[in-house]
């Protein structure tokens, strides 16, 4: 269950950051699409963002063990900390987007 919770919360940080890369008219297509996704973002993000880029390498590094090498590597504790930094990037990156775009903020109404 922690490793589909683990996996679940990458998804969601792999994808934030495919929108922050794609809104800026890049698109990785390299063989390390996750990797260059993360780094790619976190450039254009700036160095405001690089700890949380750092944190979601570690876990990126932790995830590709758990896919191509399962021996119940994932625990509760590690599902938390995906969890926590998938929370606090993405508040960070909306806040981004909203200035990049600023109709973004009508979906707050919603």
């Amino acid at each position: 269950m922690d490793e589909a919770a683990f996996k679940l919360f990458y998804d969601g940080l792999l994808q934030i950051s495919r929108v922050v890369v794609l809104l800026h008219g890049y698109r990785p297509d390299d063989g390390e699409q996750h990797k260059t996704t993360f780094l790619a973002a976190g450039e254009i993000l700036g160095s405001e963002y690089e700890d949380l880029i750092r944190k979601i390498q570690k876990l990126r590094i932790k995830r590709n063990s758990c896919v191509y090498d399962p021996k119940g590597l994932i625990g509760k504790s590690e599902t938390d900390a995906m969890y926590n930094t998938a929370k606090i990037y993405w508040t960070k990156v909306r806040q981004y987007l909203e200035k990049a775009n600023p109709q973004l903020k009508l979906f707050n109404e919603l």
